[in-house]
């Protein structure tokens, strides 16, 4: 669904004023900057987009990273009792990752938790080396999906409120998409924005 450069502002002023909301679908945003071609989205939008795709991109890789190593910690750090927790670890971090895009997006609780966990290595001297260095590395995986997620949402909002070729290409019923990556709420109707004028 096309809409004009005329509507695109009335959807702005209308979430201005609190009319309505505008959402997007912050998994399926992080799925099309890891996919597409950044000079193609580049191009199309008409502003330089590499630079922001490039921290989506450096943030998937690096969350991934974070969990091979605290997979690797865990052995020498638990021992046996590592082939109960690396599967437990695992689990819980696809887990994590498949709910964090549904929450909001800030980085305080797991920001809190990055310190308390770099705390605990610093100052609990009882536990062994590969402890204390698994704790922070859990702690940062953590960090790392949330701050993924984080760069999405304001990437997006941010084009979604500075571009209207942005807006224009992703509303509603996107070419290619079974569902929509930005829409509003309650749904924006042109008619009955002209009438609320």
């Amino acid at each position: 669904m096309s809409i004009s450069q005329d509507e695109y502002q009335t959807i702005l002023e209308h979430q201005g004023l609190g009319k309505l909301t505008i959402f997007i679908s912050v998994a399926d945003f992080r799925q099309l900057f890891l996919k597409i071609d950044r000079a193609q989205l580049s191009e199309k939008v008409g502003e330089p987009l590499q630079a922001r795709i490039t921290i989506i991109n450096v943030l998937s890789y690096t969350d991934f990273l974070a969990l091979i190593v605290s997979v690797a910690l865990a052995m020498p750090a638990f021992r046996w009792w590592s082939l109960l927790i690396i599967p437990n670890l695992i689990a819980a971090s696809m887990f994590y990752k498949a709910h964090a895009s549904r929450r909001k997006q800030n980085l305080i609780g797991v920001s809190v938790l990055l310190v308390a966990a770099i705390g605990v290595a610093l100052f609990w001297n009882s536990l062994n080396i590969w402890t204390r260095l698994f704790i922070p590395t859990v702690a940062a995986t953590i960090f790392l999906v949330r701050l993924l997620y984080y760069a999405v949402a304001r990437i997006s909002f941010g084009l979604v409120h500075s571009s209207y070729k942005f807006f224009d290409m992703f509303y509603l019923e996107p070419k290619g998409a079974l569902i929509p990556l930005i829409w509003t709420e309650p749904p924006f109707v042109e008619k009955q924005s002209a009438a609320d004028a």
